[in-house]
């Protein structure tokens, strides 16, 4: 999640620098993006929804962002424009780094008034022009993503002021971030509901049941996150799938912490590398699911158990 701030669009887009840097942060209202991968190391994709202020600023931003696409980002580049499936209305280049590279890339882009909806898809192929795929994969995600667009209702631009930070009053009570993090990270920071919380779970299929099942409604993500379920039952059952989770994704499971038997940690296996290599905790504490991540076990303990004394009375 992105608001008009200092941050690393190239980074939170996962798109080339050019196309990014030709974004004024100014005009940018909001945005959200996810970035995912297949094990297999095919594809790897990234959607983006960008609001702008006016659908003025909108389109000469999206002009903006394919003028920068088309030059590339090697000096051998090769860029072509493709058509991407069900979806005239679409611009999309394709991108080699080198006439002799099995490396494509595919950047769509789509206006809806104020609204940009971008792909950034990136995959490998024998084939010599293309790796047959990316634009047929952004037209599958714009398949998903405008009917929920059409259904989103934004709040005016002159009532964004009004809209309350912390609507639960839970992220407040949520353990901080460092201030080593970086912005991008600290973008991140915020009140989620059922759907864009499946933006940062390891296995979006199962977490999404799990989530519906628990009757999880908001996830407040800070330092560490707590997912809200229906009830304490609900609670220890998110919990067990949140640990299968861990354990399917290279991770074993460990000690947990003292003075807390709920609690449970899973740390990563011996000389396995992940994208994101985090050792995990988490625990059922009444209807809360509290959860923590570190790179050392031992402050992923320090973290849950600290979330554990921030969270409201009424929970223990």
């Amino acid at each position: 999640m992105v608001g008009a701030s200092s941050f690393d669009l190239g980074d939170l887009l996962g798109s080339p620098t050019a196309p990014a840097k030709s974004i004024n942060t100014d005009e940018l209202i909001a945005g959200f993006g996810y970035r995912a991968g297949m094990k297999e190391g095919v594809y790897k994709a990234t959607n983006n929804v960008l609001r702008f202020a006016t659908a003025d600023q909108a389109q000469q931003t999206a002009d903006r962002m394919m003028t920068a696409a088309a030059v590339g980002f090697m000096d051998e580049s090769i860029t072509r424009p493709v058509e991407v499936p069900g979806h005239p209305e679409t611009r999309a280049l394709l991108e080699r780094t080198s006439p002799t590279s099995s490396l494509a890339y595919v950047t769509a882009i789509t206006v809806r008034g104020d609204i940009i909806i971008s792909q950034y898809i990136t995959g490998s192929s024998t084939e010599s022009d293309a790796f047959g795929g990316g634009e047929k994969l952004a037209g599958k995600i714009l398949d998903l993503q405008i009917p929920l667009l059409e259904k989103y209702q934004p709040t005016p631009v002159d009532k964004l002021a009004e809209l309350p930070q912390d609507p639960t009053g839970l992220l407040g009570r949520t353990v901080p971030m460092a201030q080593t993090e970086s912005s991008t990270v600290k973008a991140k920071v915020g009140t989620y509901g059922p759907r864009s919380a499946l933006a940062y779970q390891l296995d979006i299929g199962t977490s999404s049941a799990a989530f519906e099942s628990a009757g999880m409604s908001t996830m407040l993500l800070r330092g560490t996150r707590i997912f809200v379920t229906n009830d304490n039952a609900s609670a220890r059952e998110l919990t067990d799938v949140l640990g299968a989770e861990a354990l399917s994704d290279k991770r074993i499971a460990t000690e947990g912490i003292n003075g807390f038997p709920s609690a449970e940690c899973y740390e990563v296996k011996k000389d396995e590398k992940l994208y994101e290599a985090h050792n995990y905790c988490m625990a059922a504490v009444g209807k809360y699911v509290i959860v923590s991540s570190a790179d050392e076990t031992r402050a992923a303990r320090q973290m849950l158990s600290a979330q554990y004394v921030l969270l409201p009375d009424d929970a223990k």
